[in-house]
């Protein structure tokens, strides 16, 4: 079965799922098809509204910037939280693989050697 792909604002993106408690199961399986069904029929989109991910949704989650503002940033983080550790996600919707790659050379050469 096709369903229809929440997108954000919906409220039914905001309830807690239930565990799975039960592997290898008719009900499992029906949900996994659904999925996959789901994803073809959307060619392979799990956004489909692409005004959900452009820049202003993304600009208070993320550190988006120059290197200096990176750095500033993960030391504020740094100082708040004490993180052990720090994911970067640098290929996000709509940027090319190769800008993505840009941008983990340019973190790696100018923000990293700030965190050694």
């Amino acid at each position: 079965m096709i369903h229809p792909i929440l997108k954000m604002g919906d409220p039914r993106l905001l309830e807690v799922a239930q565990p799975v408690t039960a592997f290898n199961t008719p009900e499992l399986d029906a949900l996994i098809n659904d999925l996959i069904d789901t994803m073809r029929a959307a060619n392979g989109a799990v956004i489909t509204d692409k005004e959900q991910v452009g820049f202003d949704n993304f600009k208070n989650r993320y550190i988006i910037g120059d290197p200096a503002f990176a750095i500033e940033q993960l030391r504020l983080y740094r100082e708040a939280v004490n993180p052990t550790e720090v994911v970067c996600w640098m290929h996000l919707p709509g940027i090319s693989g190769a800008d993505a790659m840009r941008s983990v050379e340019l973190f790696a050469r100018e923000v990293m050697p700030h965190f050694k």
